[in-house]
């Protein structure tokens, strides 16, 4: 049987981790942004001119306009912003139904499976419930999701090579930290379950 003083901090820790997972689906996660560069623009145009030279005169006023322009800037041609829950809707309109599914199944489903399993635990002792969480633990990719975005923040942010007409920034927003606390703070209670359960 668990001490009262370690079942309390147990449920601290649990009550945290499903405040920091519902802040965690229900916050945006991120924010990929696409800009054209309008130097870079006006070279593709160029090269555009270029390869449609028979046309001397166009080719040659395209040319020196082009040329003559001070361009300077960039513009935005698209701006998403997204919860993992919004995710999940957009694939699923897009048709990906197998990606949508995954992303509920691994960030929605089995942390509030577990959770609620290992509430009705602590609330009735019910070693037959460890056994359930420690096979749906098995299938919680929840770490491996949070990883997963920020390899998607680094990809997007990453110096793309050579004169590149749209260039892709992302930014991490709260919901991200939240769904990498719930992460830990499940791992925690993992652990400090365990090490309670062993010294009994």
């Amino acid at each position: 049987m668990i001490k009262t003083k370690q079942n309390y901090l147990l449920w601290l820790i649990l009550s945290v981790s499903l405040a920091t997972w519902l802040a965690g689906i229900l916050q945006p996660m991120l924010t990929i942004t696409a800009t054209v560069d309008k130097k870079i623009l006006a070279i593709h145009g160029k090269k555009l001119l270029e390869e449609k030279k028979n046309n001397s005169m166009i080719y040659s006023i395209g040319s020196q306009v082009i040329d003559s322009l001070n361009i300077k800037g960039s513009f935005k041609v698209s701006e998403q912003t997204r919860t993992i829950i919004e995710t999940a809707i957009d694939l699923y309109k897009e048709k990906y139904f197998f990606v949508a599914i995954l992303v509920l199944l691994f960030s929605i489903v089995i942390p509030l499976l577990k959770m609620a399993i290992m509430s009705v635990y602590l609330a009735t002792k019910n070693s037959k419930l460890l056994e359930w969480n420690s096979c749906l633990s098995k299938w919680s990719l929840a770490d491996v999701f949070a990883i997963g975005i920020f390899i998607v923040f680094l990809a997007a942010n990453s110096t793309l090579s050579g004169e590149s007409l749209i260039k892709f920034n992302s930014v991490l927003h709260s919901g991200f930290y939240w769904f990498l606390s719930y992460c830990l703070l499940s791992m925690i209670f993992g652990n400090f379950l365990k090490s309670s359960i062993a010294k009994d």
